[in-house]
């Protein structure tokens, strides 16, 4: 796994419905900072996936099969929403984005 992987973009959570390029300095602050909760792997998929690696590139990185990725994604997601909301649970809600 690579432990390398920075959040380099300020768009880079696009895939997630988070448009960082209109977010506010606080708000990216807040998801940086729920990204900083999340376990290696589930950061790294989701860092991997935000710069554009496809499914079968990040399952030989992480040494998963290629089918597990979405599922492993989607639940690294989940957890990422869930520690945006332990920031700030209204303003970061993903309800209050458009689904990517």
């Amino acid at each position: 796994m690579d432990a390398n992987v920075v959040w380099d973009k300020p768009q880079s959570l696009a895939f997630l419905g988070v448009d960082m390029s209109q977010a506010s300095h606080r708000e990216a602050e807040l998801a940086q900072r729920a990204l900083a909760r999340l376990s290696r792997r589930d950061r790294t998929m989701l860092l991997l996936r935000a710069n554009g690696l496809a499914f079968r590139e990040i399952a030989g990185l992480l040494g998963v099969a290629e089918p597990s990725v979405g599922p492993l994604l989607l639940r690294a997601q989940r957890r990422f929403f869930a520690a945006l909301a332990h920031h700030e649970p209204v303003l970061m809600s993903p309800r209050n984005y458009a689904s990517p």
